[in-house]
């Protein structure tokens, strides 16, 4: 089973081979949708996903999910 830890750098990867230079303001906005229905599990798991989109982004690294 995978953590949490393990499916936000997923889907942080994920988010930015599919939304590329916009995946961190699409993760936001998931955040944001979660926040109107008051999901605040959603809302925390997406802001993760929108830091982790933004780690990788500054590192530089390329879009694709390649190895």
């Amino acid at each position: 089973m995978l953590s949490i830890e393990d499916a936000i750098a997923i889907y942080s990867r994920a988010c930015r081979a599919w939304w590329r230079h916009n995946a961190a303001a699409q993760a936001g906005k998931k955040a944001e949708a979660c926040r109107t229905v008051g999901d605040k599990e959603g809302v925390e798991v997406w802001q993760r996903v929108k830091t982790e989109v933004e780690k990788l982004d500054r590192a530089g690294l390329p879009y694709f999910l390649g190895r």
